[in-house]
């Protein structure tokens, strides 16, 4: 029950993402339906035409542009030794 209560009080408390994004963290959902910042490069990008992904990185909701998408997983591929 505790735990609940917390992720309900930092949701609440949530002003956007992290590093400053100009949307609020609880519209998620909501902005995965047009144009975004990236969380990386902050570019904007459209989820829907462009691609990309939206998401939560633990409790911080992130946006990935294409490019950035690529990247992280080329990183995860090479830290993580996974043979293409």
């Amino acid at each position: 029950m505790k735990l609940k209560q917390t992720k309900a009080r930092v949701k609440a408390k949530q002003v956007g993402l992290a590093g400053g994004g100009n949307r609020p963290a609880s519209s998620l959902e909501a902005a995965t339906e047009g144009v975004v910042d990236c969380s990386v490069c902050r570019g904007d990008f459209d989820l829907d035409s462009e691609g990309g992904i939206s998401g939560y990185l633990g409790i911080l909701p992130v946006y990935f542009c294409p490019t950035c998408l690529s990247g992280i997983t080329d990183l995860v591929n090479q830290l993580n030794d996974f043979e293409q």
